[in-house]
């Protein structure tokens, strides 16, 4: 599947990949799920086990809002949890300086695998918290903004479900697997 993701030229040949993967994605979020360990996460995991079956019954619009809140929540959570990402008082900052927060690697970097690895975590963060102004069109791909703020046929697909699910998996599994500094107001 990542190959056929990366020969893909456009949002709507990426959507076709996930549709078609749809199965294997939902198995691997599960199992992903399960192994989540960590007692603070035991209500964001069953949510985000809820989407799994939301997903499988054919509920996307559902399954995306509730995993990009979910998402949204652990975002939340690390800035709160990470004072570098807060404005000079301690506060939430907007998503704008989030996005300049997260942790990447730089092809100049000489990154050990844990930096790769949480870049790679953190990656689609630039993409998903990626504003978008009324004078645009709503962006096709998932998208934070729109899933919030545009909810209808272009933002809410079957795809930008399982997008939506997959990123709140990887990040709640990375956040467990390494215990991240978090802190959650849920």
């Amino acid at each position: 599947m990542i190959r056929q993701l990366l020969a893909a030229d456009d949002v709507r040949s990426r959507a076709k990949v996930l549709d078609d993967s749809r199965t294997e994605i939902l198995a691997s979020c599960s199992k992903a799920l399960a192994s989540v360990t960590d007692a603070r996460f035991t209500a964001q995991r069953a949510l985000l086990e809820e989407c799994v079956r939301m997903i499988e019954g054919g509920m996307f619009s559902g399954a995306q809002a509730l995993a990009a809140n979910v998402w949204d929540t652990f975002v939340r959570g690390l800035a709160f949890a990470n004072p570098a990402w807060l404005n000079e008082k301690g506060w939430w900052p907007g998503y704008a300086k989030i996005k300049q927060s997260v942790p990447t690697v730089g092809a100049d970097d000489d990154a050990t695998i844990g930096q790769f690895r949480r870049a790679a975590v953190f990656l689609p963060f630039a993409q998903t918290l990626e504003e978008f102004r009324r004078q645009h069109p709503v962006p096709e791909g998932f998208n934070r903004h729109a899933t919030a703020h545009a909810a209808g046929a272009v933002q809410y697909t079957a795809a930008n479900a399982a997008i939506a699910l997959m990123l709140a998996v990887s990040v709640l599994r990375e956040i467990d697997d390494q215990d991240y500094p978090v802190q959650l107001h849920a």
